[in-house]
């Protein structure tokens, strides 16, 4: 049988009536039970329903507003045993129904919706009762089956909570009711799920205009190098913005949280992934200057219009992790690939165990031209990563890192750039090669 839980009753009808005060409705006054679970091990769909009275004359419009208040919806049916499950807890007052999440909408009544999105797979006509297609009247149970009703036929609502903000496999609400779960401002929406903590993993879709990065929420951080350090642990970075667009993004889905924006030795802030700050959105009197590298700055939500603000390096606050790299170049995050199953990540890092395979590092070496013979600088390239770093020479050629200004005032000199897939110079193992023009300060390939 399904679980009861009566010690939530009086708290139920007491929110009732204030979700339905704080919209300015009729109060609406929770007579007939507390809310019940159709569980699965009963061969159930894990959600929430609760038979609420409506004892002011409330139309379908009123009652849906009060159920989506309190973070329920109208009732859906989508098989015959859900069907038998509702009619069970709808009872039936002679003369009188109870409104489910569906109403009039096609003159003809050929097509009908469910309030919460759900595909119409199912429905449950009474004998002989059609619906006589008057758009706006309630559809709901009455007697013996589904009928659309007038105002003054409706007795009470079918209210539904099936959402599962985190996406662990269980409805909100109870785990709410069990507390695993804080709704200290009792809308029955879990606070987590209201200010992004506990959501899983969002991508920010190209289709809806967006890069195609992941962010996700984490409150772990005392300071601001441990969040960098634990970004990096998972594969990611602290959230950057490239435009007003993205943080729109993620201050409509999270909290605020650190920008991966630190000022540089000339005192210019910049973003430490390298990409350029061509978009900025400091609330009033900031940037603060304080002429060091002792503050950081947070994108508040709730605070100076969710604009940008600076803070002690020091200070916890919270770490929103970004998602960006794609190792292989084929135009998808790697971090959703992970999330797919197109890519293993068996140690868990956020970085795809393919990775050193699908693009493997290679050596450069960047040879100057010049009268006297060449001399060579071996340097590593990072798959992914267009930063060249000087390194030791693995492949043992003279030279070191005098070979950039080694030959200025002489009357011709050019840059080679040599991609080797090994750390030898052997013509075999060459993978691509560019010279610049002669006399070239400009060394971009």
């Amino acid at each position: 049988m399904p679980r009861m839980h009566a010690p939530t009753a009086v708290a139920r009808t007491l929110t009732l009536a204030a979700a339905t005060a704080a919209i300015a409705m009729p109060t609406l006054v929770a007579q007939a039970q507390d809310a019940v679970q159709w569980r699965g091990e009963d061969g159930g769909n894990g959600h929430w329903y609760q038979r609420v009275a409506l004892s002011n004359g409330e139309d379908f419009d009123q009652a849906r507003d009060i159920a989506v208040s309190i973070g329920a919806d109208l009732a859906s049916v989508a098989s015959q045993e859900e069907d038998q499950f509702i009619a069970a807890l709808a009872g039936g007052v002679v003369g009188r129904g109870v409104i489910i999440g569906t109403r009039v909408t096609d003159p003809n009544c050929n097509v009908f919706t469910w309030t919460d999105g759900s595909p119409w797979t199912y429905e449950n006509w009474a004998p002989a009762s059609q619906p006589d297609c008057v758009l706006g009247q309630a559809v709901g149970y009455y007697e013996n089956g589904w009928h659309d009703l007038q105002v003054s036929d409706i007795d009470a609502a079918m209210f539904e909570w099936s959402a599962d903000c985190n996406e662990d496999g269980i409805v909100d609400y109870g785990q709410i009711l069990d507390g695993t779960f804080v709704d200290d401002d009792e809308d029955w929406i879990p606070d987590c799920c209201a200010n992004g903590s506990c959501l899983p993993p969002v991508q920010w879709r190209i289709e809806d205009g967006g890069n195609g990065h992941w962010y996700q929420w984490i409150g772990c951080c005392p300071s601001y190098e441990d969040g960098k350090a634990t970004a990096a642990s998972l594969g990611g970075h602290i959230m950057t913005f490239g435009s007003m667009e993205e943080e729109r993004f993620v201050e409509d889905t999270f909290v605020s949280g650190w920008l991966a924006l630190e000022l540089n030795g000339d005192g210019e802030y910049e973003w430490t992934t390298g990409e350029p700050l061509d978009y900025t959105n400091w609330a009033e009197g900031q940037p603060y200057d304080e002429g060091s590298n002792y503050y950081l700055v947070v994108s508040d939500k709730g605070f100076s219009n969710d604009s940008w603000t600076t803070a002690p390096l020091n200070g916890g606050s919270s770490v929103i992790i970004e998602w960006s790299a794609d190792c292989n170049g084929d135009g998808i995050v790697d971090y959703g690939q992970i999330l797919d199953g197109t890519f293993a990540d068996d140690d868990g890092n956020g970085i795809p165990d393919a990775c050193p395979e699908i693009f493997p590092p290679v050596f450069v070496f960047i040879d100057h031209f010049q009268w006297s013979p060449s001399r060579s600088v071996a340097v590593d390239l990072v798959a992914g990563d267009y930063w060249i770093q000087p390194e030791a020479n693995p492949g043992g050629l003279g030279g070191g890192l005098s070979a950039w200004n080694c030959c200025v005032g002489n009357a011709l000199w050019s840059w080679q750039f040599s991609m080797w897939d090994s750390n030898d110079d052997d013509s075999a193992n060459l993978l691509a090669q560019y010279t610049t023009g002669p006399n070239s300060d400009d060394m971009s390939a």
